[in-house]
């Protein structure tokens, strides 16, 4: 009997060496994602190469990402692989969601889509150019509270809010400009790749914006 718990026990350390091994193998494979991640983001916060642009998906008040915001980001990620196209589990890290989602999506609500082409092995690539309001993000909707009361529907910022603090900021700043950065901290926006979406749809529209510098904008005079 005491011979049997004993090579229980070596068992267990042996298990619990392996254990550790794997858990020091994992923390590596986390630690290099994190760096390819930040290798793919340029400082105009968009992912180099054939990926897509890191612009934020919107989420419900539970959490969840808003209703069609995955349809965006990949129609975003094929535009801008061109002819090359991508593959699934380049979406699927890139994004940080998971293969077999992506897949789905493809086989599903991709199929609707008649610009969207396999051209490999869960490689897709877009052929045509598609409508702007394709690549918009949606707009998250709050829930009403549970005890029946609604909840607030002032926004952060007003319609239209936004973009008058940002064009008045820009104003401010001069022919220098100011940097993205610079811009959420100055208008209290805590994620400022939300104004790189901002500078990269709605602020294409005003032409007295432009780009200076590095993840930076002035305001022609």
């Amino acid at each position: 009997m005491n011979k049997d718990r004993i090579n229980l026990y070596k068992e267990a350390m042996s298990l619990e060496e392996k254990r550790a091994e794997l858990q020091t193998q994992l923390d590596g494979i986390l630690v290099r994602l994190s760096e390819i991640k930040d290798e793919l983001f340029d400082g105009d916060g968009f992912v180099r190469g054939a990926a897509t642009s890191a612009a934020i998906v919107p989420r419900t008040a539970s959490g969840r990402s808003a209703r069609g915001a995955l349809k965006v980001q990949i129609l975003r990620a094929l535009t801008a692989a061109g002819s090359a196209g991508v593959k699934v589990k380049e979406l699927a890290a890139t994004l940080g969601v998971k293969s077999t989602n992506i897949h789905s999506w493809f086989q599903t609500s991709g199929k609707r889509i008649s610009a969207i082409k396999k051209i490999g092995e869960a490689r897709y690539r877009l052929e045509g150019a598609l409508p702007e309001s394709e690549l918009v993000a949606p707009v998250a909707k709050k829930k009403p509270r549970a005890n029946g009361r609604k909840r607030s529907t002032r926004p952060l910022s007003g319609r239209g809010e936004l973009a008058a603090r940002i064009v008045a900021a820009l104003q401010e700043a001069g022919k220098a400009g100011i940097t993205v950065r610079e811009l959420s901290e100055k208008l209290g926006v805590k994620n400022y790749k939300n104004l790189f979406i901002w500078f990269s749809t709605t602020g294409k529209k005003n032409k007295a914006i432009k780009k200076v510098g590095k993840a930076r904008y002035a305001l022609e005079a």
